[in-house]
């Protein structure tokens, strides 16, 4: 896998990597592992347990200022994928061409096997496809939706670990009681995407970086507008986390900020781009045998 992993890293650091525009659209729509009806049910479980804990949230706190929390940003931004996820899946089985098993399983190789030396070659050099009988279309109506999706879940791999690591570290005083919103928007959120990131075909790009660095910024330029105007947290401080306290602190707000825009977005990226790599490596130690691509 060494000399594989390293095609692929090179092979990230191109212009055509940079689009959410998909070469094969259909890998979102379905499962790594192939396209059966668990899918739908993991879908539609994944959007009321989300959307259940975001108006649990929302109620609880009861303030307009509940928004201006990242961790309440990226669970919204979860809740959305999902929901968007379900959309896509559902109008998916209702437009789309019904296809064999088999032919979506040998789908997602072309997204996989370009840099890798476990998929056998033809004699002009390309990825032997043995089951691929016809092509597998994606009606062209969600093509915007399933971009969005994408882009979604970039953001979701790298915030929900963010917003989780900071919480324990930054914000957490031990001693202090936990409660059920808490352990689901810093722990079990983190849980929810490492699932959808082993559970979908979806591809990870490092270069998508680019993306998850903008919302950031985004971010921590809403918080400096936010101090500047004179709004406060829920508990009255002028800061919304006392890591970005701009007012007192300035020097140790303006560390945190290079930290993250530095040091840890892209380590997260390049964590989640991995874990993508590892998924796809243990599919093709499944499913290949001899060219084919039978069940694991």
């Amino acid at each position: 896998m060494g000399a594989s992993w390293i095609k692929h890293f090179k092979k990230e650091f191109t212009l055509g990597q940079c689009s959410l525009k998909a070469r094969n659209p259909q890998l979102f729509l379905r499962s790594q592992w192939g396209f059966h009806p668990v899918i739908l049910c993991y879908r539609i479980a994944t959007v009321i347990y989300t959307l259940y804990w975001l108006i649990d949230s929302a109620v609880r706190v009861n303030s307009p200022k509940w928004l201006i929390y990242l961790t309440i940003q990226s669970y919204a931004i979860l809740t959305i994928y999902f929901i968007l996820a379900l959309v896509n899946l559902i109008c998916y089985m209702v437009l789309g061409r019904k296809k064999s098993e088999q032919n979506i399983r040998a789908a997602s190789l072309e997204e996989i096997s370009s840099c890798s030396p476990a998929i056998p070659k033809t004699e002009d050099e390309t990825p032997a496809r043995r089951l691929r009988t016809e092509s597998y279309s994606t009606p062209r109506a969600l093509y915007p939706s399933i971009y969005i999706q994408w882009f979604l879940l970039n953001l979701n791999c790298v915030f929900a670990i963010l917003v989780t690591v900071a919480f324990w570290i930054f914000v957490y005083k031990p001693g202090r009681p936990i409660n059920p919103v808490h352990i689901n928007m810093h722990g079990i959120n983190v849980l929810l995407v490492l699932v959808e990131l082993f559970v979908t075909a979806a591809p990870i790009h490092l270069i998508h970086l680019i993306y998850t660095s903008i919302y950031y910024v985004m971010y921590i330029i809403f918080t400096v507008i936010y101090w500047a105007a004179g709004g406060t947290n829920l508990r009255g401080k002028s800061y919304i986390y006392r890591s970005l306290n701009y007012g007192e602190h300035p020097g140790q707000a303006t560390g945190y900020i290079f930290l993250g825009t530095c040091v840890a977005i892209p380590l997260l990226q390049f964590l989640v781009w991995n874990l993508h790599l590892l998924r796809r490596h243990l599919y093709l130690k499944c499913n290949r045998k001899d060219g084919e691509v039978p069940h694991c």
